[in-house]
């Protein structure tokens, strides 16, 4: 297995490849972003910065495309004349957007974001390629990253990317909501961190079906209907109110 990659983009999913590549023995041959101003020094990887894709095209053996979905399909349009095996990071978007003969798909599924990169040690890769040969040396370098890699049809992958997006990115936004009302309130937001963790721990032990507790699962107009009182915001009155009854019909005319 030749261990050498290229690299478009330069943004928290590719900073943490480099790195975790890096650590396997992986060489960096070159690297594009749009922009100069990123995260990514190929420098520190042995790489080479390239103000061309065509020539990242001619050279490269893997060329991994770890930029925003919308940017996926100009960027694989603009190599299209290479031989490489090129892979994207997308959860939702499958082999058919890159219109190439070796065409493959590289997706840990994790969050990127926060003030450190996470390791990919015992991550979730969901990988599919075009030819057999690619998707056995992607499993191997999953495997040596530490991952699981794991195969999904396009449309099971596409509902496991709606499922993260409610478990993390939309609970995060909760949290959020709750860090202001805490912040308005001169209330620490760490007060909440037991209660999370146990919120967490119940739903992958018990199942989330099982964990719901609350003024809504028992239908408890009183505090429901204070809570929303307490809401002076009517976009966050609105989202209350659907949580309330998603969580129990009952709760329906509140």
């Amino acid at each position: 297995m030749k261990k050498e990659y290229s690299i478009i983009g330069g943004g928290k999913v590719a900073q943490t490849l480099a790195r975790e590549l890096n650590k396997v023995g992986f060489s960096l041959q070159y690297f594009w972003n749009r922009s100069l101003d990123c995260g990514l020094d190929p420098s520190s990887y042995g790489g080479r910065r390239v103000q061309e894709l065509s020539e990242l095209a001619r050279e490269s053996n893997w060329i991994i495309i770890a930029v925003s979905d919308d940017a996926v399909s100009s960027c694989a349009s603009k190599i299209a004349d290479t031989s490489a095996l090129v892979t994207h990071t997308s959860g939702l978007l499958g082999l058919d957007v890159l219109q190439l003969p070796r065409a493959g798909v590289f997706y840990p599924l994790q969050t990127f974001n926060g003030p450190n990169l996470p390791s990919l040690s015992g991550i979730p890769f969901f990988v599919d390629t075009v030819e057999k040969e690619d998707r056995v040396f992607l499993h191997a370098i999953v495997n040596s990253l530490g991952g699981t890699a794991m195969e999904l049809s396009q449309k099971q992958k596409e509902r496991l990317h709606l499922a993260a997006v409610f478990a993390n990115n939309y609970t995060n936004q909760m949290l959020q909501i709750a860090a202001e009302i805490c912040a308005l309130n001169d209330i620490s937001f760490e007060v909440l961190r037991p209660l999370m963790d146990r919120t967490i721990s119940n739903a992958f032990t018990a199942g989330p079906e099982n964990s719901q507790t609350g003024p809504a699962i028992r239908g408890d107009k009183h505090t429901l209907k204070k809570h929303l009182a307490l809401l002076t915001d009517p976009e966050l009155q609105e989202i209350y109110k659907l949580l309330a009854h998603r969580i129990n019909p009952k709760n329906r005319e509140l």
